[in-house]
């Protein structure tokens, strides 16, 4: 009754207002036609029951809280504290736990709404934007460790979204022993060539790809590149949601200007994110830059973090080899480069892997 009241404009309560209220307030059936909608990924019908719920005057944020609730029964039925004889709508304990949190999301932004029902339809969109994102990508994946356990917390589908079998070899290198080249100058080249076979590869950069030589990559792969300018922080942020939708991006900066952005760098680690950050100017070794742009905390900082890979490789052949190991590896990863150029120490041949050292000489 409160709700025919809060419908009619001059306080009458007339049939039909009564007769509408009626159709809104049988809720679960319009609940159990979202859900079985959503568990198809049918954007276009989604959108028109939602038309439908507008078009009778009923309470969005009521239907969400609804929607919500009986998300949450599944949720239970599917880990097994509630048991349940009649069947289920057919989503995974993954797909329920992403759909909370886009409805709750949604809920929280309907105060701000200029229209009441545009929060649930880009919740609607962006579930079935990460669905195309999570699924589509197979065909890239390494179907060979497709069943294997995901690591630091990654699901399955985002592990194999950034396993790609058609980079599994490093870009050959040509450099001759003692030739020096800067490292930072061979990022940019090996990652712009692994671009061409991994769709999933990301680049970021803060105003400053000329010089950490991101800038190859962008050349040759414009689209898959994203200028953050002189915000460090958001990039960071930037480059966490690129790792929920199953990318593999690249932050890169001048080794000092990360500091700026540690607070993110550390919640993107306890998200589970997968993020390599690639530090340029390391060390003191910068010269006529001057102090402000050395980059001196960078391994205190990064080691830091739980299960962060640290990589500072000390020529042209290991970083050529490294880098596609970054590209598999999940989880948080550091790059040091360095601005001056730095003579070959190892033969094209040469193996590198995450972990274990080298002997360069011996006595």
């Amino acid at each position: 009754m409160e709700h025919v009241v809060a419908l009619s404009e001059d306080k009458k309560i007339t049939k039909e207002l009564i007769e509408k209220v009626y159709k809104i307030s049988n809720i679960d059936i319009h609940i159990k036609e979202m859900l079985v909608i959503l568990s198809t990924k049918d954007t276009k019908k989604a959108f028109q029951l939602i038309l439908q719920l507008v078009s009778l005057g009923a309470d969005i944020k009521y239907f969400i809280e609804q929607l919500i609730s009986v998300l949450h029964e599944l949720l239970l039925i599917k880990v097994g504290v509630k048991s349940s004889k009649s069947n289920q709508v057919a989503l995974e304990v993954s797909d329920i736990k992403i759909l909370i949190e886009l409805l709750a999301k949604a809920h929280g932004e309907l105060k701000y709404a200029v229209l009441p029902q545009l929060p649930l339809e880009l919740a609607i969109i962006e579930w079935g934007e990460l669905e195309e994102a999570l699924k589509s990508p197979r065909q890239f994946a390494d179907s060979s460790n497709a069943s294997a356990p995901a690591k630091l917390g990654i699901r399955p589908a985002a592990r194999d979204l950034v396993k790609n079998t058609a980079h599994a070899k490093a870009p050959r290198s040509n450099y001759a022993m003692g030739e020096e080249i800067a490292t930072r100058e061979v990022y940019g080249t090996v990652l712009g060539e692994l671009g061409n076979a991994n769709p999933r590869i990301y680049v970021l950069d803060g105003d400053v790809k000329n010089s950490t030589f991101s800038q190859d990559f962008k050349k040759v792969h414009t689209e898959r590149f994203i200028e953050c300018f002189i915000a460090e922080q958001n990039m960071v942020g930037v480059a966490v949601g690129l790792s929920r939708l199953g990318k593999k991006p690249f932050v890169s900066t001048f080794a000092a200007f990360l500091t700026r952005a540690f607070d993110q760098i550390r919640m993107a680690s306890l998200s589970k994110a997968n993020i390599t950050f690639v530090g340029s100017h390391a060390g003191v070794s910068i010269g006529e830059d001057g102090s402000s742009q050395m980059g001196l905390e960078d391994f205190a900082m990064f080691g830091a973090l739980l299960d962060s890979v640290i990589l500072h490789p000390s020529d042209a052949v290991s970083t050529t080899a490294l880098i596609p190991e970054l590209v598999d590896h999940i989880g948080i990863s550091y790059l040091r480069t360095l601005r001056p150029k730095t003579p070959v120490l190892y033969n094209a041949k040469e193996k590198f892997r995450i972990g274990g050292s080298k002997i360069l000489r011996s006595s």
